[in-house]
């Protein structure tokens, strides 16, 4: 699987709170199917993994979760079928860190008529989704054990 297979060609969409730009789903029809998932939310870009809601892995404290994932784990809840599809559980995390660029530093830059500031890190599609993919094999290798 190629990152810019799934992402959509579209322009980041920031104020379009939950908008989704990659979600699919591997190994289907297996023990091993799962799903990814990047989505705009009110600070930055965010990534999922969801299991189905009825696999052992699901409704774990994500605190405890052992995937190794860009700033850690920040969201462990089932779909609401609003914002993440429902019938998974979602894992995720965040790219608002002391080091993302974030829409929060944004607006507040903005407002302050600052120009500079500490060099941080604005994330693309394609960077999180290098991220998400490791994070699908991360979670297999948990699913095989």
């Amino acid at each position: 699987m190629r990152p810019q297979d799934f992402v959509r060609p579209i322009q980041r969409r920031p104020d379009d709170l939950g908008f989704i730009y990659v979600d699919f789903t591997l190994d289907e029809g297996t023990p091993y199917v799962r799903r990814g998932l990047i989505q705009e939310s009110t600070a930055s870009l965010t990534a999922y993994v969801g299991v189905l809601i009825d696999h052992p892995l699901a409704g774990q404290d994500y605190n405890e979760f052992l995937l190794d994932v860009h700033g850690g784990l920040t969201f462990g809840q089932p779909g609401d079928g609003q914002y993440r599809p429902a019938g998974w559980y979602w894992y995720g995390w965040d790219y608002a860190h002391f080091s993302d660029l974030s829409k929060l530093d944004l607006k507040y830059l903005l407002s302050a008529g600052e120009l500079t500031m500490i060099p941080k890190h604005d994330w693309t599609i394609p960077e999180v989704l290098e991220h998400l993919n490791d994070a699908l094999r991360q979670l297999r290798g948990l699913m095989e054990d």
